[in-house]
Formats: C-alpha cells, sequence, structure tokens
C-alpha cells in the first residue's frame, strides 16, 4: 500500500535527517577534523534522497550536491594537513592541574582569556619521536606566574614589569627558568617582578590591562622598568589572524587615532565552529580578508606606543624596553620595517640577535627541544644584558 510506504519514508527521512544533526554536533565536539566529516556525511545523506526521488530534474541537482560535499571533504581534509604546523604536528599536548580540576584557561571580558588563579598545572608534551617533556607552571592568586620565590617576604620599593605571550610566560620551562624570575634572581631580589605575559597573548593585552587598571590594581611598588617581549607573531595576533586568538581584546586605527573597539568576536557559536574547518580559517586569514604587512605593522607600534605613554604618564621615571625577536619566516625588509616603526616613535629596541649573536646560525642552542620556544639559556642572557644596560 503506497499510503503506507510513503508514512514509512517519510518518518525514515525524518530519522536520518536527525540523525544528521547529531553527527554533525558530535563531529564538532570530538573530531580533530569535524568538517571532513561533516562533508562526507551530507554527501551520503543528499545520495538518500537522490535514491528516493524521481523528479529527473532534481536528481541532476542532488548528484552535483553529492559530489560538491564529496570534494568538499577532500579539499579540508588536504587543506588541515597541509596547513597543519610543524610544531604541532609531532607532538601531544596536556596541561592539567596538580591538585585539582580547574582548567588551565578560563575567560576573561576584558583580555579575552588568563590562567586560572591560585593553581599549579603540569604542562606535558610527548613526541613522536618516543621523548617526552614537562614542566609545571605556578599560578598566583592574580593570574600572574609567579616570577619570585613564595616564600620571601622582602619590603620593595621598586618593581620591574614584563609583558608578552608565551615567551614572557615562559613555555616549557620551569618557573625558575623564565625570563623575569632570572631577572629578579640576578637582581638579587632588589625589586618585585611582575610576569604580566601569557599564552597566545600580544601588545593588545598590554594595552587593555593598563586601560583597565589591571596594572594599577595588582602592582603595589613604582615601576622602574617594564620590559614587552615582541615577537612578529604579535602582528597577526593584533588583526586576529589566528583561530585560537579570538576573544582577545580589538584595537583599530582610525585615521591617526588609536581605538579600542570591544573584543574580537566573543559570542557568535557559529564562527567558533567554522574556525575548526581548515578551508575556512585558510581563507580568512589569507591576505585577501587580513590587512597588509605594512597596516599590521602600524597597528603593532601604535599598540605598544600607546601602552608605554600610559606608562610614562603614572610612572614618568619608569624606562620602558622592547625586546624584539627574529623570525626566519619574514624579510629583513620587513624585519627591518617593524624596527624603523618602533624607534620612529622614541621606543628603546633591544634586537635579541644583538644579545644572541649566534641565534640565526643555531637556533637550537636556543629553544626547547622539540617545543621551539625559547629555552632558560636564551633567557639567563637576555636578562644579564638588560641588568647590564641599567
Amino acid at each position: 500500500m503506497n499510503w503506507i510506504r510513503r508514512i514509512i519514508e517519510k518518518k525514515l527521512f525524518i530519522f536520518i535527517t536527525l540523525g544528521l544533526i547529531s553527527f554533525v554536533v558530535l563531529s564538532l565536539k570530538f573530531f580533530s577534523i569535524p568538517w571532513v566529516y561533516i562533508f562526507l556525511s551530507l554527501s551520503v545523506y543528499f545520495y538518500l534522497i537522490y535514491r528516493h526521488i524521481h523528479w529527473a530534474k532534481a536528481k541532476v541537482i542532488l548528484v552535483n550536491i553529492c559530489v560538491f560535499f564529496a570534494l568538499m571533504a577532500l579539499v579540508e581534509f588536504l587543506t588541515y594537513y597541509l596547513t597543519e604546523t610543524i610544531s604541532q604536528s609531532h607532538k601531544e599536548v596536556e596541561i592539567k592541574d596538580v591538585s585539582g580540576n580547574q582548567p588551565f584557561v578560563i575567560s576573561d571580558r576584558n583580555l579575552g582569556h588568563l590562567p586560572s588563579p591560585s593553581t599549579v598545572f603540569k604542562h606535558s608534551e610527548y613526541y613522536t619521536d618516543g621523548t617526552q617533556n614537562s614542566v609545571n607552571y605556578s599560578i598566583n592568586e592574580n593570574s600572574l606566574r609567579r616570577s619570585i620565590p613564595e616564600d620571601r617576604n622582602d619590603r620593595y620599593i621598586n618593581s620591574v614589569l614584563f609583558f608578552g605571550c608565551s615567551y614572557t610566560f615562559g613555555e616549557m620551562v620551569e618557573d625558575n627558568e623564565t625570563l623575569p624570575w632570572q631577572f629578579a634572581e640576578l637582581d638579587d631580589y632588589r625589586r618585585n617582578v611582575y610576569n604580566f605575559g601569557f599564552e597566545g597573548w600580544g601588545p593588545h593585552h598590554m594595552l587593555a590591562s593598563l586601560q583597565d587598571d589591571r596594572v594599577e590594581k595588582i602592582v603595589s611598588e613604582e615601576p622602574n622598568l617594564i620590559v614587552f617581549q615582541g615577537i612578529f607573531d604579535h602582528l597577526n595576533r593584533v588583526t586576529n589572524d589566528h583561530a585560537w586568538t579570538v576573544n582577545g581584546p580589538k584595537y583599530v586605527l582610525k585615521g591617526e587615532d588609536l581605538v579600542r573597539s570591544g573584543n574580537f568576536i566573543i559570542n557568535s557559536k557559529l564562527l567558533r565552529q567554522l574556525n575548526k574547518s581548515a578551508i575556512y580559517s585558510l581563507i580568512m586569514n589569507s591576505k585577501y580578508v587580513q590587512p597588509s604587512f605594512k597596516e599590521k605593522a602600524r597597528l603593532f607600534t601604535e599598540i605598544i606606543e600607546t601602552s608605554r605613554a600610559i606608562f610614562l604618564s603614572k610612572y614618568d621615571s619608569a624606562r620602558f624596553i622592547v625586546v624584539m625577536w627574529p623570525d626566519s619566516t619574514y624579510s629583513d625588509a620587513e624585519y627591518k620595517l617593524v624596527l624603523d616603526l618602533l624607534m620612529s616613535k622614541g621606543i628603546e629596541v633591544v634586537e635579541v640577535t644583538n644579545i644572541l649573536t649566534d641565534i640565526k646560525n643555531s637556533p637550537e642552542l636556543y629553544s626547547v627541544k622539540n617545543n621551539g620556544h625559547p629555552n632558560p639559556l636564551a633567557f639567563n642572557k637576555i636578562a644579564s644584558f638588560l641588568l647590564q644596560q641599567e
């Protein structure tokens, strides 16, 4: 009976549709390359529809849709593996609270994300060559990594503030191996030292921390030295040119004025899921969508200059320094452009290549094996240099 068959087919269609929706949700939540599976499931879904209709024109359209989604799955797969960075392709990473279940990263309305306060985390990395490495991160009550021994009760008059990203935070080095800690130690703990760096941050986080009075609320002594560690990837971060830097503070240039424009996309659940697509990320990070290198460099410079101006308006005797790391993926002309822009603003710039003079020829001497971030030796030399320059 045709009417019974139609009811069964209708219920089967509803069941398959609900199954597809469930599969999409589960893929986005659990799979590392979810859009490959989503595109394949859509291809199969439209093929099943194709099998149950008899209108010739509709069949042609459905065949093309099936082929389209199958090709999209292939392109997504190839894009993912061709664009996956070497640094992430040969390791597995685990960061856990050593005494509880606190997440390493928590959300923050102003800065986008922070480390969980008053917690110690163990960061472990497992490499495909069979080796592994692990360190502990001690985070204090202000969501800052500790930069002096906890048992010291010195009454400080002055302080030193370090800002930056994972280079300042100290990825894959112990607490006492970071740049801020080694600086404090070499300085005989004469001043309190603060580590305002964190994973994925840039100069925009430094400026946002100043404008929100976060720095003023945490720092109780008069700073006489402020150090920002800059890397060239910060130029991408200030324009949100990474899927993993969403939620950070957003600054734009309107003419000659630098303006805070809220945060990069925070609440769009759809865009968060689209960011899991290698194709979408590649398009959004392409030169056709992102600002030019010169535009990024100008924004990067203006953010640092505005930060410096705020610092000096509050602490007029403080010295503000940018420690700039080299990056072999950028040309000498691009490197020079950034340095020239910074120095044209009167910003004091220290080039890491003038401290680690053999870093270009032997970068492995100054990086954590299998990780790529600066190692304790690099930080020790930079800390010594900064103290010698005072």
